[in-house]
């Protein structure tokens, strides 16, 4: 029993198996079928099938897959259009484009190409305008940071609050330099 990794059981989809091309076989043209289909050996063409596809370790399929599901442990170049999920496993390799309603992809696994999820009650995210910027960025002499004017104190202001108290003195200002 693996702890945090996927046990390696090839398993045929749900529902059985009704179609298999063992390792030694060579197909080209089209497969159709309604049930699930297991390829082990090479293909070229098209499948087309209502179940789910499991392509082996051993499967070279150069195919456009139209599938309820696929999982794949083998190698594929084509495109693939599956209305649940496609798989693609440690040893799986995927080259073509893919329209999916899930992908899974497990670590080691190959994807090279392009992905469209369907997602029937997604809406596309609407990009809002960009915000309108105020000025160049620094502020003008005289306005503020948010481009209020600032108006310059007093002097009676200014004396009326005196030095700050932390501030030091001229007299303990130039003792201090005498001191050095």
């Amino acid at each position: 029993m693996a702890l945090f990794r996927r046990e390696t059981v090839q398993t045929a989809a749900s529902g059985g198996l009704e179609t298999l091309l063992g390792s030694s076989t060579n197909f080209q043209g089209v497969l159709k079928s309604d049930g699930n289909i297991r390829i082990d050996g090479i293909l070229q063409g098209r499948i087309e099938t209502a179940g789910n596809l499991v392509i082996g370790p051993t499967a070279r399929v150069s195919a456009d897959i139209l599938a309820n599901a696929v999982q794949v442990w083998g190698y594929i170049q084509g495109n693939i259009r599956t209305m649940g999920r496609l798989e693609i496993l440690s040893t799986g390799r995927v080259f073509g484009e893919v329209t999916v309603g899930s992908l899974m992809i497990d670590e080691g696994g190959l994807f090279r190409g392009q992905c469209f999820m369907d997602g029937q009650d997604v809406d596309e995210l609407a990009m809002e305008p960009e915000p309108k910027l105020l000025g160049t960025g620094a502020p003008d002499a005289g306005e503020g940071h948010n481009g209020q004017p600032v108006s310059e104190p007093d002097k009676d202001t200014i004396a009326e609050a005196g030095p700050a108290d932390d501030a030091p003195s001229p007299e303990s200002a130039q003792a201090a330099e005498e001191n050095q």
